[in-house]
């Protein structure tokens, strides 16, 4: 499945699945802070980013 092709959120455990690798690392946005990280080399992880009060990304 292409990112362009989800159409829901929260992503559901098939979406996760489902998602290719592309040429780049990506990130898809769960939900506030929880971005699930999909790299090129087909590795697939979960981050939970947020914005320091500096307002550096961590």
């Amino acid at each position: 499945m292409k990112r362009s092709d989800i159409k829901r959120r929260p992503l559901s455990d098939t979406a996760l699945a489902s998602l290719e690798p592309e040429d780049k690392d990506y990130r898809e946005l769960d939900s506030n802070s929880l971005y699930f990280l999909v790299q090129k080399n087909g590795n697939k992880s979960w981050q939970l980013r947020y914005k320091k009060l500096c307002g550096k990304w961590s």
